[in-house]
């Protein structure tokens, strides 16, 4: 987790914690930096990115571990959100932005104060950036640890993990990617959880090279599962076998991640492809074929047969990625696909995102 503060090293850094000083939009002013009764943070704000999820490495009764998997966290989209401490005695917690995120906002605020017994003085929560919703980017979850980020913050306690935010958040049901993306991004794989476990423990990372950006595209008043009708799905579908789930661990161990570390950019993202399309078979029946989106499914067999190799669905849709070897290729796939059948579509040129969200403070 990066914090905003005057002062990266030696003297410097020394010099910002004895003044107290933090860096927020590039302007610096006086940070709480240490016991709340002392310096109580005026302003917090959270900037997060997005996750990218590849696929579940497990879903049977057999499995020791269940769901695991794999994904990438991205720049953008992101959500930034602001906390600001309102002084008046007869203070409630306001909010300003998305109203799709209004209620969110509040419900995660009331549930650190009461089940974490967590001291949060009444603000105003300001969201200047966001996630669409039910999309594949895992939005209630930066969203959810970026207000318990800011809860924990203005309580005084810096230092929480992002594994226990996300129990204050009541995040981390099946998937924790987004949870340890939201520390320390990166690509990352999730071991999967045990019955007695809350949140599923990251087995590796690796940082993303930083020359292969990537584009989302995203169709238009489509959503992916979510809610009842995500349970339901997962209720019905038959046990992921052994066989599969060996051969999607095979595909995440020793081909993208070593590939990654390597910067082979044809090997990660062939890598990619198989190990979407094993899991997208798996799925099919859930979500009516390997991929949720009939303009998701022409995209990547039309990018396939460019001889464009690392392509697939996150999470469960409608957005699709597409890896790149450079920035300029990038720019001009984007303008190619505009010009065809998805013109319509959301096409957002993004980088990966190899450190965890930002947090500014001020006082």
């Amino acid at each position: 987790m990066k914090y905003s503060r005057l002062g990266e090293s030696g003297y410097g850094q020394t010099f910002a914690r004895l003044a107290g000083f933090c860096t927020i939009d590039g302007q610096t002013s006086h940070s709480a930096l240490y016991h709340p009764s002392v310096d109580m943070p005026y302003r917090v704000t959270v900037s997060t990115g997005a996750r990218l999820h590849f696929g579940l490495l497990a879903h049977a009764p057999q499995a020791k571990r269940q769901f695991g998997g794999v994904g990438l966290m991205v720049e953008q989209p992101g959500f930034r959100l602001t906390a600001e401490v309102r002084d008046q005695a007869d203070a409630t917690d306001e909010y300003a932005g998305s109203e799709v995120w209004r209620q969110r906002v509040l419900d995660v605020v009331q549930r650190c104060h009461s089940l974490s017994a967590l001291t949060i003085p009444k603000c105003l929560w300001e969201m200047s950036t966001s996630i669409d919703h039910h999309v594949g980017l895992g939005s209630g979850t930066q969203l959810a640890l970026a207000v318990a980020r800011i809860a924990s913050t203005l309580h005084g306690d810096r230092k929480v993990e992002a594994t226990e935010l996300a129990q204050r958040a009541g995040r981390g049901l099946r998937s924790a990617l987004g949870i340890h993306g939201f520390q320390e991004g990166g690509l990352l794989v999730e071991g999967g959880k045990r019955l007695t476990d809350h949140v599923s423990p990251a087995v590796a990372r690796v940082s993303w090279p930083e020359e292969w950006p990537l584009l989302l595209v995203r169709p238009k008043n489509v959503r992916g599962l979510c809610g009842a009708a995500e349970i339901e799905a997962f209720a019905k579908l038959p046990p992921m076998s052994t066989a599969v789930s060996a051969q999607l661990c095979q595909l995440a161990l020793l081909e993208l991640l070593p590939a990654t570390l390597e910067r082979d950019f044809e090997g990660c993202s062939e890598a990619l492809f198989q190990f979407g399309q094993l899991v997208g078979e798996y799925f099919a029946p859930a979500q009516g074929g390997v991929y949720s989106s009939p303009q998701t499914t022409s995209l990547v067999k039309h990018l396939r047969e460019q001889g464009i190799r690392g392509v697939g669905q996150s999470s469960w849709g409608p957005t699709a990625f597409v890896v790149c070897p450079d920035n300029r290729s990038a720019a001009q796939l984007r303008e190619d696909l505009l010009d065809k059948e998805w013109g319509d579509c959301e096409i957002l040129l993004t980088s990966a995102k190899n450190a965890g969200a930002e947090v500014g403070i001020s006082a």
